[in-house]
């Protein structure tokens, strides 16, 4: 008897443990989703400045040489430990970047001679755009990634 009451007692332990974890899963990946959205309903430069201010936290900071971005620009020229880091912005949760846009973007880096670029959307980004980023010094943050980043989660 006494066995079946310890197993019982795990089993319920285990259900509650597990209820609870993926309840919490469900809760981060919810408040991502209504996140990107939220960040989507603003107008592109009040939500490239909450990502500049995000990328300030982790020790960028804006080029004494960059302007804030002209017309349609989403580009803007960052430092980090003296270093040129350029930064493109592409709005909208639809926004899929694929392996030209990196390849695109790297081209930008180089032109603009940065040593590194961040390529950052609301959106997502294939493998093959994965790929070409790592072997570029390129970091790409999609939404799902984007929206822990700016809460500091």
């Amino acid at each position: 008897m006494s066995g079946l009451v310890l197993a019982i007692i795990v089993a319920a332990i285990g259900v509650t443990a597990c209820v609870t974890w993926f309840g919490i899963l469900r809760r981060r990946k919810a408040e991502t989703e209504l996140g990107i959205q939220a960040l989507a309903n603003l107008k592109w430069r009040d939500c490239i400045a909450v990502v500049l201010e995000a990328l300030h936290r982790d020790g960028y900071q804006r080029s004494a040489v960059a302007e804030a971005p002209a017309g349609g620009a989403t580009e803007v020229m960052l430092t980090k430990d003296g270093q040129d880091v350029l930064l493109d912005y592409k709005h909208g949760t639809a926004y899929h970047l694929t392996e030209s846009n990196v390849r695109e973007f790297v081209n930008d880096v180089s032109l603009n001679g940065a040593r590194e670029g961040i390529l950052v959307t609301l959106g997502s980004a294939e493998p093959g755009a994965l790929r070409v980023a790592a072997t570029h010094n390129v970091h790409l943050i999609g939404g799902q990634a984007l929206w822990p980043m700016l809460v500091g989660a």
